[in-house]
């Protein structure tokens, strides 16, 4: 749990620092890099407490999903730039797409998701797929705060870019 909390508190103080206004990083994986000063498999690893055979069993798995959710996070990455970049000329049926847009990310990350922790609770228990499960959940929080702070806001006669 102490190892737990000091991750958490470092990496909500990482988390605050280098923000602009602008969307300064270019993919997903430039942004973990640089606001948690470590690839994600290397914070992961200083958070789960795993023995070698469990390493042997949960790193491949890992590596699976990262592989997955890397591609989908690029994908949401990408799509979020393009939205950013041309939201002044926004109507009813390009909102239409973009929401199915939005909605199809979520669920295709919460399968995959599920699909990650399911497998890891049938080959190493409960405790390391909820380990897993809030440090994702973490990181997730983080790149969508760090997303929305800079997204354009559309509204009546409103749009907003912070």
């Amino acid at each position: 749990m102490k190892k737990f909390s000091i991750i958490i508190v470092a990496l909500i103080a990482f988390s605050f620092t280098g923000i602009s206004q602008d969307l300064k990083y270019k993919t997903e994986a430039e942004y973990l890099k640089k606001t948690y000063g470590k690839d994600k498999k290397e914070l992961l690893e200083g958070y789960l407490e795993l023995d070698e055979e469990q390493g042997k069993v949960f790193w491949p798995l890992y590596q699976e999903y990262e592989v997955k959710r890397k591609k989908l996070g690029e994908a949401r990455w990408e799509k979020f730039q393009i939205f950013n970049e041309t939201h002044d000329g926004i109507d009813d049926p390009i909102a239409d797409r973009w929401l199915d847009t939005v909605f199809i990310f979520r669920q295709q990350y919460l399968a995959l998701l599920e699909d990650f922790a399911t497998n890891v609770q049938s080959k190493l228990g409960s405790m390391v797929a909820m380990q897993t499960y809030e440090f994702e959940a973490y990181i997730r929080a983080g790149t969508r705060k760090y997303l929305t702070e800079r997204a354009a806001f559309v509204g009546e006669g409103f749009v907003k870019k912070k």
